[in-house]
């Protein structure tokens, strides 16, 4: 029987690249159960989004029920 390392091993080289060209953290654990174990391969990118399309989709998604409360909890 293997060990879950030789079974789960890395993802191919393309899904770390990915990850680094999109900005999205990839994490390994070297044992999944223990939360300790991991390493960053890939950080993640910080992303400001556009203060005027935050508005729009909050606008557009969102009832104007709930825009009144998460505009209280927001102050």
């Amino acid at each position: 029987m293997s060990s879950y390392s030789e079974e789960k091993a890395i993802p191919d080289e393309r899904i770390v690249q990915e990850c680094g060209r999109l900005g999205v953290k990839y994490i390994k654990f070297t044992d999944p159960a223990d939360y300790e174990t991991f390493d960053i391969v890939t950080p993640a990118k910080l992303n400001e989004p556009d203060p005027f399309e935050v508005d729009t989709f909050i606008k557009t998604q969102i009832s104007q029920e709930n825009q009144d409360i998460l505009r209280e909890l927001l102050q």
